[in-house]
């Protein structure tokens, strides 16, 4: 039962966004998310609808939930490009900067450089 009203809150979320409806969808996704908070796609999915209807305080949110997740599970680089996200929404987002710093240094990545490659970095993102 579980099972199924997850892949039905997903289904009901991939609607939404082909009709248009990103706010339905993003509503769908966060209840999804409620129940399996370390789904990395359907966060990843969940901030970027969010950013793109203006909804930017619960993209910042999402964003920083995705960061923490992907480097508990040792995906530094795709945690940074997490964290670059936020700031593009939020610059003075005090947390990520700092959180950036850590994980740029942890993965021998010069911050200047980081943002030179950031292009790079949100292509692995996507799925």
């Amino acid at each position: 039962m579980i099972l199924f009203s997850k892949r039905r809150l997903l289904r009901s979320a991939v609607r939404a966004v082909n009709a248009g409806e990103r706010d339905e969808a993003i509503d769908y996704l966060e209840r999804y998310l409620a129940r399996v908070p370390d789904d990395t796609k359907v966060r990843r999915e969940c901030a970027e609808l969010c950013a793109s209807v203006g909804r930017v305080p619960e993209a910042v949110a999402h964003y920083e939930a995705l960061a923490g997740a992907l480097a508990a599970e040792g995906l530094g680089l795709k945690a940074i490009a997490a964290c670059r996200a936020l700031l593009s929404l939020d610059p003075s987002h005090t947390e990520t900067q700092r959180v950036l710093a850590k994980l740029s240094k942890k993965a021998g990545v010069d911050p200047v450089a980081a943002q030179r490659i950031d292009g790079a970095l949100q292509e692995i993102m996507k799925p």
